[in-house]
């Protein structure tokens, strides 16, 4: 279930355009993957970039940043 409110948190980012969390992940995804975020999936992306922020105790700005840092299998959204 998404949370009300998720999608637009996650996709605040200092307002300058392409800075918000979700640019962000989208950006890693299509340079890691090839994969290219649809307007119709950055709904779902800013969700998981949610979730995964409150679990690790982050906003979704910072998780959205740990990734960049920590491609690897541990959670970049993780405060431990």
């Amino acid at each position: 279930m998404i949370r009300a409110g998720a999608y637009e948190a996650a996709r605040r980012g200092g307002g300058a355009p392409g800075a918000g969390p979700v640019e962000v992940a989208a950006r890693l995804l299509a340079e890691r993957t090839g994969m290219q975020v649809t307007l119709g999936l950055e709904e779902r992306l800013a969700a998981c970039l949610d979730r995964a922020a409150r679990a690790g105790g982050q906003t979704p700005a910072r998780c959205a940043a740990g990734l960049a840092a920590d491609p690897g299998p541990s959670s970049a959204c993780s405060t431990a």
